[in-house]
């Protein structure tokens, strides 16, 4: 049924609490532009996840005041879309500060690897 209703959303910049907080900056979550979330609301996804790639949270392409290793940052984040929960991660940059951002939107693919397809 869509009925609108927010039914979960997942921090980017990991709150108080969260898995990864502890690898940000104290008060990351709390700085304006920073704040990102995935969010669902009462609608349908057409697959059981939801991929999301993120940037490299930056102050306009510098970012070594920016003290951690920024979990989630420049990542792709595999997100169960039917509950919100995280599956699994990669992060591509630890700490970016040259603003390395990922070129793309991910794409899922069957390949050939020693004659099995994958």
């Amino acid at each position: 049924m869509r009925t609108g209703k927010l039914v979960w959303s997942f921090h980017t910049i990991p709150h108080p609490g969260e898995q990864g907080y502890e690898t940000w900056p104290k008060g990351a979550w709390e700085n304006g532009w920073w704040r990102k979330c995935v969010e669902r609301y009462g609608c349908r996804f057409p697959s059981r996840l939801v991929y999301v790639p993120t940037a490299s949270p930056k102050y306009n392409f510098y970012g070594a005041n920016r003290k951690g290793s920024n979990l989630y940052g420049n990542c792709l984040l595999a997100i169960n879309a039917r509950t919100g929960k995280l599956l699994w991660y990669y992060q591509m940059i630890h700490h970016d500060i040259w603003d390395y951002d990922n070129a793309g939107t991910p794409m899922l693919t069957t390949v050939q690897h020693d004659g099995a397809l994958i």
